[in-house]
């Protein structure tokens, strides 16, 4: 009887061994099997090191441009997400495995578990486990309006993202949710996670937060800037995150080490007025050196107590993440569209020009490739060519040395003296007659134009595709004011935020805000597709500062003028969407 009970105890306990063993998101044995190679997020590849030559391997053309930063399988294939809805499987010599389509654009960089299963997120809201073969296992909807969050796999095989509903989501392996934690913002941040299973994130609120693995609060950090960057985690356990000051005040960027317990180990400013450190995932190096870009142009190298190692300036925002291979070469690229390798020290080794801005973050492969995604739609891999073994010359026979002939001794020819040549006088030219001089015409100075305190510039237009736009503040504003950017379409009024994203209705973008300095420029990339039936109509576009607390709820964006006596200034644009 005890034989017969415990042998029913034993088989009840198979179908959950069944089932929780191989569906365990364990993380896969790969090179960079997930956003910046591991849970800690350290972008550094232990065994690799990338090609100290920049020679083009290969380049694979999506539908679409490509944000999310390629992941490798353990079987060599390299995985990304292109804004053209579609996921892409590639072999390592680029020919296409399978693809997937989702319901939008894939700007989420994906996660493979041990199974050669893949984890993606869309901006159709949607998680989804893709198996090894591009068929559908399952898919959760996280109810944000789109999803920039990377997903992280934790050693205890749960799957760990962030989304714009405030939400920090944990996901069993079979899909099902495990707990979820709200923030008070957003959350564009991808989650790293330690191997106690700890999970660390920050939100738009200003705040960094670290849950245990229950989902609990461990401990935050009130930065007072907003954070879209995503925490990197060193072996003893020093958590690193940049952060933005903008606004108010001068717009710069921050990189923060924390303890394991939260508390402040130093801080890092990067240049005064410079732009901020925004979407980037510092790297470590092994040494406790931090590698993180900033919106100033430059790449920063910080040293384990905070000082500047070295910086490096380019000519453009970066919003990719670096790369560290073992030998300690640098990886990265910039949105002047330029793909860059750098020496542990901080020189330039090379180069490569793509056609387009580069958002994406490296992947380093074996063989010493390195991989990386350009919004030109391509996926190049570099790798370092062989260098070719010289062929050896043959030894000739020598040829025996002719005997000399003795040289003649030339007679010399005596120099006669040279001739004089007579020096000419020259003729004096007449002077010429003097002619009145005429009066000086009349020169209008032309007045300077004018330069508009606040512009908003859109980029081209066209249906079926996202779209940019440029905002310059010429003026500082000294007053406390709330901040408006809004897009008026055939659909209604959407707000326009500095992130990318398009939120349906009128919300001001910041309230309550003391001051800001000037001058100011930034271009803003929109992550939304403007629908084809959008060709052929107008939209327009708005940038408003107003009186903080002054703005009533307006339907009607005609009520929106520059002489009301609430608006401190403002700009409008029509622009007409190209088929």
């Amino acid at each position: 009887m005890r034989i017969k009970t415990a042998s029913a105890i034993l088989l009840s306990y198979v179908p959950l061994l069944l089932i929780s063993g191989p569906l365990q998101a364990q993380l896969a044995n790969s090179p960079w099997p997930m956003f910046h190679r591991d849970a800690l997020h350290t972008g550094l590849s232990p065994a690799y090191s990338g090609p100290s030559r920049g020679d083009l391997f290969w380049s694979y053309h999506a539908a679409g441009a490509l944000q999310s930063s390629p992941a490798i399988g353990s079987d060599g294939r390299i995985y990304m997400g292109s804004d053209d809805h579609a996921f892409y499987a590639l072999t390592s010599l680029a020919s296409l495995s399978w693809s997937y389509t989702t319901g939008g654009v894939i700007e989420s960089s994906p996660a493979i578990d041990t199974a050669g299963r893949v984890y993606l997120g869309s901006q159709d809201d949607r998680l989804y486990m893709l198996t090894g073969a591009g068929t559908l296992g399952w898919s959760y909807d996280l109810a944000g309006d789109f999803l920039h969050s990377s997903p992280a796999l934790s050693p205890n095989g749960k799957i760990y993202i962030g989304s714009r509903d405030n939400n920090i989501y944990a996901l069993h392996s079979s899909g099902a949710l495990f707990w979820s934690y709200a923030t008070n913002w957003l959350i564009v941040s991808s989650p790293a996670v330690d191997s106690a299973g700890r999970v660390y994130a920050a939100s738009y609120d200003q705040r960094f937060y670290t849950l245990n693995s229950a989902g609990g609060l461990y401990w935050s950090y009130h930065t007072g800037y907003l954070i879209s960057t995503s925490p990197s985690i060193s072996s003893e356990g020093t958590v690193y995150i940049g952060a933005s000051e903008f606004p108010p005040n001068q717009n710069f960027g921050k990189l923060y080490a924390l303890t394991s317990v939260g508390i402040l180990k130093w801080s890092y400013r990067t240049a005064p007025a410079s732009n901020a450190i925004e979407y980037v995932c510092p790297a470590l190096d092994g040494s406790g050196r931090a590698v993180v870009g900033c919106n100033d142009n430059a790449l920063y190298c910080l040293s384990s107590r905070g000082g500047l190692a070295w910086s490096y300036d380019l000519v453009d925002d970066i919003y990719s993440s670096a790369a560290i291979g073992s030998d300690g070469n640098i990886y990265m690229g910039s949105h002047d569209a330029c793909f860059y390798a750098f020496s542990s020290a901080g020189s330039l080794l090379w180069s490569y020009y793509t056609s387009g801005v580069i958002s994406s973050s490296p992947a380093i492969s074996s063989g010493d490739r390195v991989y990386v995604g350009a919004e030109d739609s391509a996926l190049y891999a570099f790798r370092q060519q062989p260098t070719a073994t010289p062929t050896r010359t043959p030894t000739r026979t020598p040829t025996p040395s002719p005997t000399a002939t003795p040289t003649r001794t030339p007679t010399r020819t005596p120099t006669l003296p040279p001739k004089a040549t007579p020096t000419r006088t020259s003729t004096p030219s007449p002077s010429p007659a003097q002619s009145p001089t005429e009066p000086p015409a009349l020169v209008i100075t032309r007045s300077p134009t004018p330069i508009p305190p606040l512009e908003i510039s859109p980029g081209p237009l066209t249906a079926g595709l996202n779209f940019w736009f440029d905002i310059r503040l010429a003026q500082p504003i000294r007053s406390k004011f709330d901040y408006y950017m809004i897009l008026d379409s055939h659909y209604g009024p959407y707000t326009l935020h500095l992130d990318g994203a398009v939120q349906k209705d009128i919300v001001p973008l910041y309230k309550n805000v003391p001051a800001f300095s000037a001058p100011y420029a930034q271009r803003i990339y929109s992550r939304a597709m403007l629908p084809p039936a959008m060709a052929g109509r107008q939209m327009t576009f708005y940038a408003a500062v107003i009186e903080s607390g002054k703005l009533p709820p307006v339907r009607n964006l005609e009520e929106l003028r520059a002489d009301s006596l609430y608006v401190i200034m403002m700009d409008k644009r029509n622009v007409s969407v190209s088929p």
